[in-house]
């Protein structure tokens, strides 16, 4: 799983003198719901929530202020925007990467019919929580903030752990074929002038029953759920590259080399079987 890590955040607050002469500003309401007892406790994403909607309302608040020639309280309201402003990216990255949601998403369980039992719902709660933070950073801080928690909650459910475990464990399976093959390839030909013999038969019905019809095809399915679900994580990642704490890349350096290994393995042993079939003059399962 990705580590425990979130980002601090700097935060600039108002004292309630100052919160009360923010009468008739919509802002009031958004930092009253903020302060309350509910919103000291609230979690990653309605933290995130609470400050898109005080970038969202603070400039009109702040030239209401000007007009009522409050010009202390604006200048501080500004200083409190734009700081908030800064560390918007921060707060989106703990708000997914960091958030309860996106650990889950890495869990280790793997169902019984795994690729097969995967959808596209992930892949389109992950591109639309780029499009979000991108639209967000750019000044857009009402857009879709009402569905966060959606994608959020279909994140949760979603594969990466099952797909990161069953490529890494059928790496360690494979390249476990893949050395026994070399030892056979060691030990002497399967073929005598060019004719298979027993053992090569035996040899050539394993790799039929177990390797063609079983493991490529599930490799296969897995490369492809591998190449469409982790475009879409690493396009997210992307979005939020400025602000990727250490422990965040050390772990992505990780995982896409565990992941990287895996889906190339495949190639290996088809080498090592076309090497042994070649032993009889053929391509596998020439006679």
């Amino acid at each position: 799983r990705p580590p425990e890590i979130r980002l601090s955040v700097a935060s600039a607050k108002l004292s309630v003198i100052d919160f009360l002469r923010l009468y008739g500003c919509e802002l009031q309401l958004v930092l009253g719901e903020r302060n309350s007892l509910l919103g000291q406790v609230a979690g990653s994403s309605q933290s995130l929530l609470h400050l898109l909607a005080f970038l969202e309302t603070a400039p009109a608040c702040i030239e209401q202020l000007n007009l009522e020639q409050k010009f202390e309280l604006s200048s501080q309201l500004e200083q409190a925007f734009q700081l908030k402003r800064r560390e918007l990216p921060k707060m989106i990255f703990n708000a997914i990467f960091a958030g309860p949601e996106y650990r889950q998403f890495w869990s280790t369980a793997v169902p019984a019919n795994y690729p097969d039992a995967t959808n596209a719902d992930v892949l389109v709660a992950l591109s639309w929580l780029e499009v979000a933070a991108q639209r967000w950073m750019n000044g857009e801080y009402y857009w879709g903030t009402e569905e966060l928690e959606h994608h959020l909650s279909i994140l949760r459910a979603g594969d990466g752990g099952a797909l990161l475990k069953s490529l890494v464990l059928s790496a360690e399976q494979l390249r476990l074929a893949d050395r026994i093959m070399q030892r056979r390839l060691e030990g002497g030909k399967l073929c005598l002038s060019g004719v298979p013999t027993r053992r090569y038969r035996n040899f050539e019905g394993v790799i039929r029953r177990f390797f063609l019809m079983g493991v490529q095809p599930r490799q296969a399915a897995l490369g492809r759920r591998y190449y469409e679900l982790m475009a879409q994580v690493r396009g997210l990642e992307r979005t939020l590259e400025a602000v990727l704490p250490q422990g965040y890349r050390d772990w992505i350096a990780w995982r896409d080399q565990a992941l990287d290994k895996a889906v190339t393995l495949p190639a290996a042993n088809v080498a090592t079987i076309k090497l042994i079939a070649e032993q009889c003059g053929a391509n596998f399962g020439g006679r």
